[in-house]
């Protein structure tokens, strides 16, 4: 792999403990801000939770059967779970983000280097999450700064 999994571990563990100081100084009044296109803060937290459980149970999924692809197209499922993640509480969109974010975490970092290829070479997850939170939580950050 390019990046060892090391690498990958400390760049997760570092963008968790990122999702967790920004939302630590967010009231929930910030969190349930609209921000554009239907979306508010916690919709997004809880969109960063969704696709952090989506991971760790593919991750699960495929050690048992094998790595397979799942065809999801990525605009179909946010379109379709916005109208969900608008409603939930918004420290509960934090709560689920965070525990989803361990979660996958501590899955990336046990993972054997030859799981690792084959889940990389799948391209259907990616194992640094946090790629994914950055972009996120650099969004949020340059509204809530």
């Amino acid at each position: 792999m390019a990046q060892t999994l090391k690498e990958v571990d400390g760049r997760n563990a570092a963008s968790l403990a990122r999702l967790r100081a920004l939302t630590d100084r967010l009231t929930d009044e910030e969190l349930a801000r609209p921000l554009g296109n239907g979306w508010t803060a916690a919709a997004e937290i809880a969109h960063l939770a969704f696709f952090d459980r989506r991971a760790s149970i593919l991750v699960d999924k495929w050690a048992r059967d094998g790595v397979s692809a799942s065809g999801l197209d990525v605009d179909v499922v946010n379109d379709a779970m916005l109208p969900q993640w608008l409603i939930l509480p918004p420290r509960d969109a934090v709560n689920d983000a965070l525990a989803a974010g361990e979660e996958v975490n501590a899955k990336i970092a046990a993972l054997s280097d030859e799981f690792a290829v084959a889940l990389k070479e799948s391209r259907e997850i990616r194992l640094d999450r946090s790629r994914h939170r950055t972009d996120h939580l650099d969004e949020l950050d340059r509204i809530f700064s």
